[in-house]
């Protein structure tokens, strides 16, 4: 069974949130420490090296996270979906009823 198209939307809603938060995260870094790898030095060469193990590690931590916290809420929103979905046959005597439910 597959999410509703309204729990799509909030899954997807969900993982570009967490994108933006890591993508931004990183920047905001970028911004505040990019000078230290900007000069063509060795010392400038080797902090864009670990800066750019250290990006790639939390992209992929990020991304890691994001598909796992995904998987566990579509698997929830799966099980509220097919818990509510029920089908009921309602069988009644020889008695008619009015609109506002009272027998006639």
């Amino acid at each position: 069974m597959k999410p509703s198209k309204a729990a799509k939307n909030i899954l997807d809603d969900i993982h570009k949130r967490f994108q933006t938060t890591i993508i931004g995260s990183l920047a905001r870094f970028e911004e505040n420490f990019g000078y230290l790898w900007e000069n063509d030095s060795d010392s400038g060469q080797a902090y864009y090296r670990l800066w750019q193990q250290t990006r790639n590690s939390i992209l992929n931590n990020g991304n890691n996270q994001a598909r796992q916290s995904l998987d566990l809420l579509e698997d929830f929103l799966i099980d509220q979906q097919s818990e509510y979905e029920h089908h009921y046959k309602i069988y009644f005597n020889n008695k008619t009823q009015n609109n506002t439910g009272e027998d006639k």
